[in-house]
């Protein structure tokens, strides 16, 4: 007889949002979690205050057994054998499973990255996706070995990225692609009608840990690439420079940017200047043409408000 998904006992590790609306569509399917494997919680922000992960956030509501571990550790894999569980799910935990808790699960631990494997392995490849200006991503959903990514692939779909998605637009195709794929492909493996196929490690590329300084903007770089990296920074740490008025330097963020590629001009990279009736922002080719900017301290404005307050703005070089 064939085995049935909703009678398995499963684990379910996972950190941030993308995490957290995945295990959501696991219980929607009715899948029976046994628990939750979450990070601990961190300080965020200037203030610092201490704020739980996503995932713990939503499994708290539903009622779920929660472990968060600094490491995993024997305290870690004595949880996991406590639970007997037939599967690990994994969804952006954030750190690697060791052996030992791999080969808890009767059943295997299983991995769901959103890109088509063996490229973009790592912790960030939404954001190199965007980064890279793709115009095709995807989901893979794989056995998880010591490695980072590097486990034999279960099944994969490919995500179509439109030229103007952000972050935001890609991680909810990976959301609903997701959801759909990961039931289907497990129904078909606790079955064994999957035969996994090992990756070309060859063919891998990696991602790495985005940090603040990532989103400061080179302005000698042409105007796509630019546009690029306000895309896949988006949310975080969003595309920033420095704008210099009276002697002090000012951090200026770009909430929302558009760019044109083909526009001809003489000016230095970085320069302010307006084109009839548009602010305009020169780069090594192109220019960038911002819309919603903030400066550091101060609220989200229409450019065209700041510029009302910040005449000086037009003619200065941004760094």
């Amino acid at each position: 007889m064939p085995r049935i998904l909703k009678d398995l006992k499963i684990i379910f590790a996972g950190t941030p949002f993308l995490a957290k609306e995945i295990l959501a569509r696991l219980l929607d399917s009715e899948i029976k979690v046994l628990s939750v494997i979450t990070q601990p919680d961190k300080p965020v922000g200037r203030s610092q205050i201490f704020q739980s992960p996503q995932v713990k956030q939503y499994a708290r509501k539903k009622g779920l057994i929660i472990k968060q571990f600094k490491k995993l550790d024997q305290e870690a894999i004595e949880f996991v054998q406590s639970q007997k569980p037939d599967l690990i799910i994994l969804v952006a935990y954030g750190l690697l499973l060791p052996k030992k808790l791999l080969e808890i699960p009767t059943l295997g631990s299983v991995n769901i990255h959103p890109s088509l494997l063996p490229k973009f392995r790592g912790p960030s490849p939404i954001q190199a996706a965007l980064l890279a200006g793709e115009r095709v991503s995807g989901v893979s959903i794989m056995l998880m070995d010591e490695k980072m990514d590097s486990g034999p692939i279960l099944s994969q779909k490919q995500i179509k990225i439109d030229q103007n998605n952000s972050y935001s637009d890609l991680e909810k195709k990976v959301i609903e692609v997701s959801g759909k794929l990961l039931v289907q492909t497990l129904e078909k493996w606790i079955n064994n009608e999957i035969d996994p196929t090992p990756q070309d490690d060859k063919l891998a590329t990696y991602t790495k840990i985005i940090t603040k300084k990532d989103g400061a903007i080179d302005w000698d770089r042409p105007s796509g690439e630019i546009h690029n990296q306000y895309r896949a920074f988006s949310v975080w740490p969003k595309i920033h420079s420095t704008w210099t008025e009276g002697g002090k330097q000012k951090r200026i963020t770009f909430n929302t940017i558009g760019h044109n590629a083909l526009f001809t001009h003489k000016k230095t990279p970085g320069e302010v200047f307006r084109n009839d009736s548009e602010i305009l922002i020169a780069t090594g080719q192109g220019v960038i043409i911002p819309t919603i900017i903030q400066l550091e301290g101060k609220k989200k404005m229409h450019i065209k408000d700041f510029l009302n307050g910040k005449p000086n703005f037009i003619g200065s070089v941004l760094e």
